[in-house]
């Protein structure tokens, strides 16, 4: 499969200095609404992410093969007193406070320049996995290089996807398929916490949540119900 179009390069310059944190990011589109996907981690530059918006990005930018800027998009809107207010949609942490979840959902236009940097995966759309199944992250590692890496998948964990290899940095903010080329999840850590030697990768079914979320974001990350529509397990 050409996975050539599955990906696209981004840049977000944070505090630390101009573009000094790079990844992945893909298009998405529920219902008519399209959405640039990527990991939160790319705006702050952090291993933790807040909603302190003070200490994210301002813009992320779309790059070519050759690390030239093709297109940006702004990440917040600006009020009169200067308080930042997200354009994005994201998924707080049930457990704790001011944390987020490693992913974002910035809205696009279908005339945006950024919404025809990749191609567009619809959904909510059928995914369906298995234990054993193999899958295939794609990233750009090194960055803005396209590559990909073959996984296997392991099971399910608090509504997301456990593989095994683990990705290598630099595939955050890219996409886990199914052999078919559907979009099982994103890809946002190079470890599980809890067992060694696997990987994780937020579930499809956690962007559909946050797109139906009525104020912005999801309260919670109990998406569990959305994951498991997306997921068979073979005795």
């Amino acid at each position: 499969m050409d996975y050539t179009n599955h990906v696209a390069p981004l840049a977000a310059p944070t505090l630390s200095g101009p573009e000094s944190s790079v990844g992945s990011g893909f298009l998405v589109q529920i219902e008519s609404q399209i959405y640039l996907v990527t990991v939160a981690h790319l705006a702050t530059g952090g291993t933790s992410q807040t909603d302190d918006w003070t200490l994210w990005a301002d813009e992320i930018t779309l790059h070519n093969d050759e690390q030239a800027v093709l297109a940006s998009s702004r990440l917040f809107d600006v009020e009169s007193d200067g308080t930042k207010v997200p354009r994005f949609k994201y998924a707080r942490s049930s457990d704790v406070p001011k944390q987020i979840a490693d992913v974002i959902l910035l809205p696009l236009e279908s005339t945006d320049d950024m919404a025809s940097m990749s191609q567009i995966f619809p959904l909510p759309a059928p995914a369906l996995t298995a234990v054993g199944q193999p899958v295939v992250a794609v990233g750009r590692r090194p960055w803005p290089t396209l590559t990909t890496s073959d996984h296997e998948v392991v099971g399910l964990w608090n509504g997301m996807v456990r593989i095994k290899p683990p990705v290598q940095p630099g595939y955050s903010g890219g996409v886990l398929l199914t052999p078919s080329g559907a979009l099982l999840g994103i890809n946002y850590g190079t470890d599980n916490p809890m067992v060694p030697g696997e990987g994780l990768a937020m579930a499809a079914g956690l962007i559909v949540a946050m797109h139906n979320s009525s104020e912005g974001f999801v309260d919670t990350l109990d998406y569990t119900e959305e994951v498991k529509q997306e997921f068979s397990s073979r005795a």
